[in-house]
């Protein structure tokens, strides 16, 4: 294996940074870039190892390229299995892993210079995991980051802990933990693994709880690995294309058709739909598509002429309308129009609703969100236009045009309760229709589906 060396005390230039648009801290670590690529195939995480020269069944040691000085940095590792991962390794292991997590967290945690210790994964290439060996990092911090000191001072956060309150996004309810997924999930595959006893750290977990907080980490992980669903998104500028990809590593079968970018072809029985990838930076507009990007796009449809071609991106065209939007419009336009077979361009961005044809007859399709409110006067989205709608027609069926309507914004916790005492009349979110909801208060038709959890034939029995 060839080797860099490590870095010592950190240089001038290697410093925390304050973004200046979100006020958001980041680590600069430019001697991180030293970090050894296994040129030669050499896992030095594996039993006999530069890292590991003795056998072990889970092990901890500093991190050779820190990016934070004082020893506050350790490599995790969860197997001497170069191929495990917290998927396949058994209960006695897993166990092993959560009790060496909660010991190198009392220890560092007890550290005067530690006001907070992070325990995370980075898998992948594209995430920046440099060797594939299952392991994970320790980072303890000399100051709460913002995201943890943000839950931690929320008063609505404990009690948004409450299991029953997720029943309708519920995955494992066990005896000591429960997972569920996320009311405004941030990530295509989130999920919040909460103990149903309040304890403050993962050192206060007993014997039970550390066992079962082993089989619910592989329980979750075990299905994202054998699924094999293809998924298929369209980055834009509120997603993160490097954390998107290193959750994402399995489904990737094949190098990328265009670097740096996330694009695709999904064929169907009807239509060929071409998902693009306009994300030039997180929570940054405009959206860049690149020429490599158009020249893919190009090819693709070339070969693909002989059935319509649905082309999809987040960012909108612009056409004069936006600064926000495309910087390119014109070249992804021009290049569709050229294309008789490429019949509709969906995007977003705009939060706004359109359908238009032009004189080619590209089909310009603007899709916003289901329901978005950019503040308390201005919600937005097909939910909130069929709500407009409906209004429009009490308005028309009371004979009462000047009837007033007046924007309550919701939660998860309350819209079912301020519905049924009569707070709100009319809830316009992407609610879900069950049961036990449809005893509280009343539906209207089905707007669309996200998932379908399971369907059997009438005549099964099953109930």
């Amino acid at each position: 294996m060839t080797t860099a060396t490590p870095s010592g005390a950190h240089s001038q230039s290697e410093s925390e940074r304050i973004d200046p648009l979100s006020g958001v801290p980041a680590r600069i670590v430019p001697s991180r870039q030293g970090r050894p690529n296994l040129p030669d195939g050499v896992c030095p995480f594996c039993p006999g190892g530069l890292e590991a020269p003795e056998p072990y069944e889970v092990l901890a040691f500093p991190n050779r390229w820190p990016p934070m000085p004082d020893h506050r940095a350790e490599i995790i590792l969860y197997s001497p299995d170069h191929e495990a991962d917290l998927g396949s390794i058994d209960l006695p292991q897993g166990r092993r892993l959560v009790d060496l997590w909660a010991e190198r967290s009392r220890t560092l945690g007890q550290r005067p210079d530690v006001d907070y210790v992070l325990i995370f994964e980075n898998r992948g290439p594209e995430v920046g995991a440099t060797i594939a060996h299952p392991h994970g990092q320790l980072y303890a911090f000399d100051s709460v980051p913002p995201a943890a000191r943000a839950e931690l001072t929320n008063p609505d956060a404990r009690p948004s802990f409450e299991a029953s309150l997720h029943s309708d996004r519920m995955v494992i309810d066990g005896n000591h933990w429960s997972a569920w997924i996320p009311e405004a999930a941030g990530w295509p595959y989130e999920l919040l693994v909460v103990p149903r006893r309040h304890v403050a750290d993962l050192p206060a977990l007993d014997s039970d709880e550390r066992d079962e907080l082993a089989t619910t980490l592989g329980e979750l992980v075990r299905p994202l690995r054998a699924a094999g669903i293809p998924l298929h998104l369209a980055l834009g500028n509120h997603d993160h294309r490097e954390r998107f990809l290193s959750a994402l590593r399995a489904e990737r079968t094949a190098p990328a058709p265009v670097a740096s970018k996330h694009v695709s072809v999904v064929p169907s029985a009807r239509a060929n739909w071409f998902i693009l990838d306009s994300l030039d930076q997180t929570n940054v507009t405009p959206g860049v598509l690149g020429a490599a990007q158009l020249a893919w796009l190009g090819r693709e449809l070339d070969a693909r002429a002989d059935q319509p071609a649905l082309v999809m991106v987040h960012h909108n065209p612009n056409q004069g309308e936006s600064k926000g939007g495309l910087t390119e419009p014109a070249a992804l336009l021009d290049l569709l129009r050229a294309r008789r077979h490429a019949q509709v361009l969906f995007f977003g961005h705009s939060h706004r609703w359109s359908v238009e044809r032009d004189a080619s007859g590209l089909h310009l399709v603007n899709l916003p969100a289901t329901a978005y409110p950019f503040d308390k006067q201005q919600p937005i989205g097909y939910h909130i236009d069929i709500c407009n709608k409906i209004v429009d027609a009490v308005k028309a069926q009371t004979k009462t045009p000047a009837l007033k309507v007046q924007s309550q914004p919701v939660t998860s916790q309350n819209r079912i309760p301020l519905v049924s005492n009569n707070t709100v009349d009319l809830e316009c979110g992407s609610t879900t229709n069950n049961e036990t909801r449809q005893k509280q208060v009343s539906f209207v038709v089905t707007t669309f589906v996200t998932n379908v959890r399971m369907v059997v034939k009438k005549a099964s029995g099953i109930t």
